[in-house]
């Protein structure tokens, strides 16, 4: 099992501005200490948000992670952005 597979429970969430996106990555990756805390940010890059129309995934390797994360981010931000859906089940990609 490769590190990606640990990264299975996701937040999807959407938001219209970079300033929230570049800040949310940095705090998915703060909320996610264990393993290779970039992967918790993978797929949410500008380029890929922007061709998603304002929608970003993040990757945790754990329920709590996760929780942490939109904790956090609600503290950071009241508006401004919003959560879409979440799973426990898909995995991080892996970028080429």
């Amino acid at each position: 099992m490769g590190q990606h597979e640990h990264f299975h429970f996701s937040v999807t969430i959407k938001c219209e501005e970079l300033f929230i996106l570049v800040a949310l990555r940095g705090l998915a990756r703060l909320c996610q200490p264990e393993i290779n805390r970039r992967i918790a940010a993978v797929g949410a890059g500008n380029d890929k948000w922007k061709s998603n129309k304002g929608y970003a995934t993040f990757y945790f390797t754990s329920t709590s992670n996760r929780a942490d994360f939109l904790r956090e981010a609600t503290l950071l931000f009241a508006s401004g952005w919003e959560k879409i859906d979440r799973n426990d089940k898909k995995a991080a990609p892996r970028q080429n």
